[in-house]
């Protein structure tokens, strides 16, 4: 393997994911990220996987094939990894690991890359269990609803959702998240209309709602959130906003709220917080 050329390719692949990151995620904010921990997460998923999966993987990374990507990983984790503090330098530490449902079989080979060449540490959990309390899904831009699946987690409590859906329309069915105190919705482009149902998230405390273009209002039936005490808004649209000022169409409906601040994100990139009287 030619180490200078596998360099410049996992460059090639890192400046590419800085772009879309820049036109997309990043956009109007800060973000701070690691190529090379994304470089070794796709190699992992890339030493498991096979077929049309693989393919993609190696393409999108320039890499001719697994072993070359085993290769790479482990000389930059042994160069970017070594510890300088004796002559001054830095020392570096870097969380690697990776997390297997305990029903399924590991196979050999693929442990012996995750140990030699990544240094990860191999985790075993049962992702059948329903005492997740926490979860963020990002950047997923999945066209099927994803509420659908996380309604079956019945112990949820906080759900931060970023670019994760490109339908336009969410609706939390009635008697699902009851555990949920803190929902975050943000850069939905698509999305124009939540609804809550009856004894959906009832116990729902802190909603925030950011860069959701075409929302130009609140969740019909926000109303039955009765425990909801905060309402959080960034950069969302004057229509949605003006619908919240005293003596218009929306705020009655979230009268029983304690906080409710807007902030939009000014020319100097600070949050510039606006008025609600």
């Amino acid at each position: 393997m030619d180490l200078r050329e596998s360099i410049a390719n996992q460059t090639d692949a890192a400046l590419a994911l800085s772009k879309q990151l820049l036109l997309t995620g990043a956009k109007d904010s800060n973000l701070v990220f690691s190529p090379l921990s994304i470089h070794m997460v796709l190699g992992l998923i890339a030493a498991g996987s096979a077929g049309p999966t693989q393919d993609q993987l190696l393409s999108f990374l320039k890499a001719k094939s697994t072993d070359h990507l085993h290769s790479l990983a482990s000389q930059l984790l042994l160069v970017v990894l070594a510890d300088d503090s004796a002559a001054g330098g830095p020392k570096l530490s870097f969380a690697n690991g990776i997390w297997i449902d305990k029903s399924l079989p590991l196979r050999p080979s693929f442990q012996q890359v995750v140990d030699a060449s990544y240094k990860a540490a191999t985790n075993f959990a049962d992702f059948k269990t329903k005492d997740l309390i926490k979860v963020g899904l990002k950047w997923s831009r999945l066209n099927i609803n994803p509420l659908q699946s996380l309604q079956g987690l019945p112990n949820l409590m906080e759900l931060y959702m970023v670019d994760a859906f490109t339908g336009q329309t969410m609706k939390f069915e009635a008697n699902t998240f009851k555990k949920l105190k803190i929902l975050s919705i943000e850069q939905f482009s698509e999305l124009t209309m939540v609804a809550v149902q009856v004894n959906a998230m009832p116990a729902l405390e802190k909603l925030t709602f950011s860069k959701c273009e075409k929302l130009n209002m609140l969740p019909l039936g926000i109303n039955m959130l009765t425990r909801l005490q905060e309402l959080l808004l960034c950069n969302m649209n004057r229509e949605f906003i003006n619908r919240l000022r005293k003596n218009s169409e929306d705020r009655n409906l979230v009268s029983h709220d304690r906080d409710m601040h807007s902030y939009t994100l000014g020319e100097d990139q600070l949050w510039v917080r606006q008025n609600l009287p």
